[in-house]
This record gives C-alpha cells, structure tokens and sequence, in this order.
C-alpha cells in the first residue's frame, strides 16, 4: 500500500470504530434489501428463470487469506438478520471493516481455544488465516449458538462446495452424496435456508438459497474486490489485458513481484470458474440435472480436451503417433487418474458407454479407439517402461468396457 492509501484505510477504520450502534441504525432508515444489491445475474435459459444477486461487501485486503473468516462473517449476519425480522442493520454490518475485525478475533479466539484442531491446525488458522474445507464442519460445530439448525421456525441448513476447473472437483463419494442431498432438498424444501462456503481453488465465498420469500432467492456474499469484473470478462483479450493491468498495478503500488507464468494460468483458470460456478449450481438445482451425472460429463469435458490437443488424427506415423498418447498419460492423465477421476465414480452411479449422454458416450469412444490401436501395435514399442504404462491404459479400456447398468 503508497502512504496515502494506508492513511484513508486507517481513517475508514477509525470512523468504523466511532460509529456508535443508534448511529449505524439512522443509516438503514428508508432503505430497502435492494439497496445492498451490488449487481445481478439472471439465467433466462434456465428454468423458473433463477437471479442471483450479489450483495455489497466489505472487500478483502489483496494480502489476506481471511476470506474464509468473511465468508462466516456474512452468513452470522444473514442469519442475524433472519432472526431480527429482516432488520437491514444485519446486512449493512457486512460492509464495516471495524465489525469484521471485531467478529475475527472473538472467532478465531473461540475456535483456538478447542480441542478440535491440532497445533499445527491452529498455528496455521493463526498465522496464515485460511481455512481448509475439512475444517468447516468443525467450525460450524464449534459454534452452534451462532450458526443455528434452526430461526424462528425455519430450518436452516449448511453444506460446503468444492468447485475448480470448471466442475464440482470432489474425489470422495461421500461428499458427493452429501451435496446431492443438500441440493434434492432444495428443490423440495419450503420455508428454509440453505447456506453454502463456496471453496474456488484458494478463495472462499458464501452462497444463500433463502426459500422464505415467494419465489426461491440466492445471495452471493463475497469479499473478493473485482467479483463484477470477473463476470464481465468475456473473451480472452478482455481477460488477457486485465491481467496484464492488475500485474502493473501490483507491481507500480503494492511493490509486488510479476505475475509468474503459472501464477497467470492459474489466474486465467480461477477467472474461469467464477464465470461457470454460478450457472452450474443453478441448473443443477433448477434444471433436475444429476450431480453425479454432471461431474462425469465435466470431467470427461476436460479429458477429451486434452486429448483432442494432441491431434492425434494428423499423426500418421504408428509409432509416433502411440508415442504422443503415452506422453499424454505420463503427463497428463495416468491411467490411474482415469480411474480414480472417472471410473470410480462411472462404476458408483452406473454410467457406462449406454448412457445417454453425447459427451460421455464420446469419452468411450476416443478411449476404446487409442486403446484398441495400441493393443494392436503395441510391437512397434521396445521400450519395457513405455509398454508398461501403455498396457496399463488398454487394462483402464477393458474395465471401462466391463461396466453394467
């Protein structure tokens, strides 16, 4: 931060810490719940038409890794603000930078001071600030008389998500079902509240379905600064230039280093899911779209791309062209990954080559074709390492075609 900006932070906060609680009242006086709307999405295409509005927020330092500690913040809040009748006081609180810091250090206190987490847990709730997805069932039980099963009546209910590269990234089955669950409940729920901790790569946000009001409604609570500018990056330029800006930003005012190349993939990547997590959640709730089902097909998405990058249609040598496959294995998709990625979950929800699904159904293909060719010229490779792996990939092709309704 340049003095000047370290001088208007620290005059914000102290303004926040004057303010009295009559005074923060005067201040929701002829306001309504669209006053704190920061902007919407509406999906048309969708059934019942879903919006989703983000909510004003406090916004993080670019430094912090306390976006986990908001995200609890802001769901206190809105159930704060469920059990005082929907009083406007709740939600405005979410944009004090005073309130946040007083409600970080009694929490952080009240979760350290429990037997729950090992030391090595607390040092890193301590000194790092972040919050790792196992851990939020902990901290949701170690504070029941904040995040309460029930308000007034209402049932409220909570859940984690984890999404990255464009899917719902879990490898455990239990927490598959687990989501499943939460998300059939919503589409048959009636007077409750479904709160979730959003997990994207290394960002946590808050997402409420509120079925209280007439139709369905969902929140978006985040402390990320640029949430707008994320959703309106549309093509790959806009996207690209942003980044170059928000580089030479950090560099000319935060005296930070240059992005790395990795560091802008990664970047690129998280930029991609904020657009897509959003839409996915809702057709899966809307649309009567299988989770499991989606999770297949989105992991197969991302295979086949890969896949198709190798242009393997335009390899005419045999050998080179087994060569680029076994390259594509190593380095890309093991056949272990496969199975753990893929056929586990295949094998679980019976999905297999009959499953009406044209991107499933085109993931069978292109492995039981490469298998197929591989098995019938596996002599061309000499080498005992290569082979091995190669055969490990024809074994991956027969169990994928052994799987049943």
């Amino acid at each position: 931060m340049e003095n000047e900006d370290i001088k208007n932070f620290i005059q914000k906060y102290l303004n926040e810490l004057l303010k009295t609680k009559e005074e923060r009242q005067k201040e929701i006086i002829g306001k309504k719940i669209e006053d704190y709307i920061f902007f919407q999405i509406n999906y048309e295409k969708i059934n019942n038409n879903p919006k989703l509005f983000f909510m004003k927020t406090i916004k993080q330092n670019n430094k912090s890794n306390l976006c986990g500690f908001y995200a609890f913040f802001f769901a206190k809040n809105y159930l704060k603000y469920i059990e005082k009748e929907r009083n406007l006081y709740y939600l405005k609180k979410n944009d004090s930078i005073f309130l946040f810091y007083k409600f970080y250090n009694r929490f952080l206190k009240t979760i350290l001071d429990k037997d729950d987490f090992n030391e090595f847990e607390k040092n890193e709730l301590k000194n790092q600030g972040s919050i790792e997805r196992q851990q939020i069932d902990k901290i949701l039980n170690i504070n029941k008389n904040i995040y309460k099963n029930e308000i007034k009546g209402i049932k409220i209910n909570y859940n984690w998500i984890e999404y990255s590269f464009r899917n719902f990234n879990y490898i455990d089955i239990n927490q598959i079902e687990k989501l499943k669950k939460s998300l059939e409940n919503i589409k048959q729920s009636k007077n409750e509240i479904h709160i979730f901790f959003l997990a994207m790569q290394v960002h946590w946000n808050l997402l409420i379905i509120d079925d209280t009001y007439d139709k369905k409604t969902i929140f978006i609570f985040d402390s990320i600064d640029n949430s707008d500018d994320y959703i309106n990056l549309k093509d790959e330029k806009s996207l690209k230039d942003y980044i170059k800006r928000d580089d030479e930003y950090n560099q000319k005012v935060l005296h930070l280093q240059a992005f790395s190349s990795y560091q802008i993939k990664m970047y690129k990547e998280f930029v991609y899911d904020y657009q897509k997590v959003f839409e996915d959640f809702v057709r899966v709730v809307y649309n009567n779209i299988d989770l499991d089902e989606f999770i297949i097909e989105n992991r197969c998405i991302s295979i086949i791309s890969s896949f198709n990058n190798l242009f393997i249609e335009k390899i005419e040598d045999k050998t080179q062209k087994i060569l680029s496959i076994y390259y594509w294995l190593l380095t890309e998709y093991h056949p272990n990954i496969l199975k753990e990625n893929v056929y586990f979950l295949m094998e679980k929800y019976k999905i297999n080559q009959n499953t009406k699904n044209d991107i499933i159904q085109n993931f069978f293909k292109i492995i039981n074709e490469n298998s197929n060719f591989i098995e019938e010229n596996l002599n061309l490779i000499n080498e005992n390492d290569i082979k091995e792996l190669l055969i490990k990939f024809i074994n991956f092709n027969k169990i994928l075609n052994d799987l049943k309704n």
